[in-house]
């Protein structure tokens, strides 16, 4: 999952999360935009923070290809509905 994506399914703005990691709110936009990768170390919190939903892999290679669980149009998680409404049309 794309890091912008949780942020905004779980509420939580850059600020808080910049703060909870540790970094600079301008470092963190840089990354949620994709502007600049984060380190290893980082990139680890990052995932840790985000309970593993975003992966270390997608934060330091984020051009690799949306994973299963992800809409490719909009970058956004499908719900259990919405596959169900793919599937059927």
């Amino acid at each position: 999952m794309r890091l912008k994506t949780w942020l905004k399914m779980n509420n939580i703005t850059q600020k808080k999360a910049s703060e909870a990691l540790g970094i600079s709110r301008g470092y963190f936009s840089e990354i949620v935009s994709g502007k600049r990768r984060p380190n290893p170390n980082l990139a680890r919190k990052i995932e840790a923070f985000t309970g593993g939903h975003v992966k270390t892999m997608e934060l330091i290679y984020p051009d690799s290809p949306p994973g299963p669980d992800e809409d490719i149009a909009r970058g956004t998680p499908l719900t259990l509905d919405t596959r169900r409404d793919l599937l059927e049309a």
